[in-house]
């Protein structure tokens, strides 16, 4: 379910309604597709089109998650994976309309890129082996980098980067806690969710590879 609300309404109205018995914001709400999905979603840029994961049959009748697009012009979704067990779609920050996405096979993931207008055209991005978890991918403002939670062999949860044009992979937390979900800020820092305090709080890791905590 899509849900919106008029946020255009003069101050008067606002405080004209204000004054009903009710002033709970109504939204509206619009069903586009039904089903279980995963929690990650994606806009892109211009706010035409919503990515997301979903489960459903797939080859040899096995069940599994891919990608669905919802183009909010034409009011209409479709398939742009089938059986690559797909989860995690981030838009990329150009107007190419690329997505990138998390792809499973057996126990390992790989980071894989599709182009919206183009679905034959999938583009694999790394090349992990092995026991490889990938999880929540963000892209930087720029465009260029691709920041992402990884869990390797050795079972522990850190920040990786992938630089979007070398492909190169760095890692960038050593912890022996979990670090993941990770954003670029506008700043082209890092933010993540760190254990590393013994409760979940936020860090930021600049480009001096510096990291300091910013909220307890």
């Amino acid at each position: 379910i899509i849900a919106s609300v008029d946020t255009t309404k003069s101050t008067d109205d606002t405080k004209e309604e204000e004054t009903k018995k009710s002033n709970k914001i109504k939204f509206n709400k619009k069903e586009i597709d039904y089903g279980r999905f995963h929690k990650f979603i994606s806009w892109s840029m211009d706010d035409r089109y919503l990515a997301y994961s979903k489960y459903h049959y797939a080859n040899n009748n096995s069940r599994v998650f891919d990608l669905c697009l919802y183009d909010t012009e034409s009011d209409k979704n479709k398939w742009i994976t089938n059986n690559l067990r797909a989860t995690y779609p981030v838009f990329t920050n150009d107007n190419d309309n690329n997505i990138i996405f998390v792809s499973h096979e057996n126990s390992t993931s790989n980071l894989y890129k599709v182009d919206i207008n183009d679905i034959s055209n999938i583009k694999q991005l790394t090349f992990f082996q092995g026991d490889v978890q990938i999880l929540s991918p963000s892209v930087s403002k720029n465009g260029a980098e691709l920041i992402f939670g990884m869990s390797t062999q050795e079972a522990n949860l850190d920040i990786y980067l992938l630089n979007l044009i070398t492909n190169d992979v760095s890692r960038k937390t050593f912890d022996e806690s979990v670090d993941y979900m990770p954003i670029f800020d506008i700043d082209n820092n890092i933010i993540f969710t760190s254990h590393r305090t013994g409760t979940p709080n936020l860090f930021k890791l600049d480009r001096n590879n510096s990291i300091i905590q910013i909220k307890d």
